[in-house]
């Protein structure tokens, strides 16, 4: 399967999670999605990740990912252009691939994927990048974080 990427926007995002960015007049702007969880996952991790190796177009991703229990947000530090890849769950609990989106993100805009979403690992453009990182853990790697294999990698293309 390819996809070509598309500028993220909240709209487009916004059935996978919202964006970590501030919009309207208010003070503060509360993500309504980023603090969701459900039991067993009760406790509260927070880690800064940083990514050494940029990729270039086309990017190839041979899995995905989701956390059953929690939403996951990055919180960009230090970052140019990242691609997010994210994909609704279909009726027998997979990947819905026909339902699948690549974004390119750029600098200032952090992701707070929902609770269940499948994604892609995180992919940086163009330097290092350092993201932070909160999510709700169950302490057990193989509860936390679900695995999907796809029978073909996905290819995702840059402009």
């Amino acid at each position: 399967m390819r996809v070509r990427a598309e500028p993220i926007s909240h709209a487009a995002f916004a059935p996978f999670g919202e964006l970590v960015v501030h919009r309207g007049d208010a003070m503060r702007r509360y993500l309504d999605h980023a603090p969701d969880h459900i039991a067993p996952a009760d406790a509260m991790r927070f880690w800064v990740s940083r990514y050494e190796s940029p990729k270039l177009s086309p990017l190839s991703y041979p899995k995905l990912e989701r956390h059953p229990f929690s939403a996951q947000t990055f919180i960009p530090l230090s970052v140019e252009r990242y691609v997010v890849i994210a994909a609704p769950t279909d009726a027998a609990g997979g990947p819905e691939l026909a339902g699948l989106h690549a974004f390119l993100v750029g600098p200032g805009t952090g992701i707070s994927y929902r609770r269940g979403v499948w994604h892609g690992p995180m992919t940086i453009l163009d330097a290092p990048a350092e993201l932070a990182v909160t999510m709700w853990s169950t302490g057990d790697v193989k509860q936390d974080d679900q695995w999907f294999d796809l029978a073909e990698p996905l290819t995702v293309e840059i402009d």
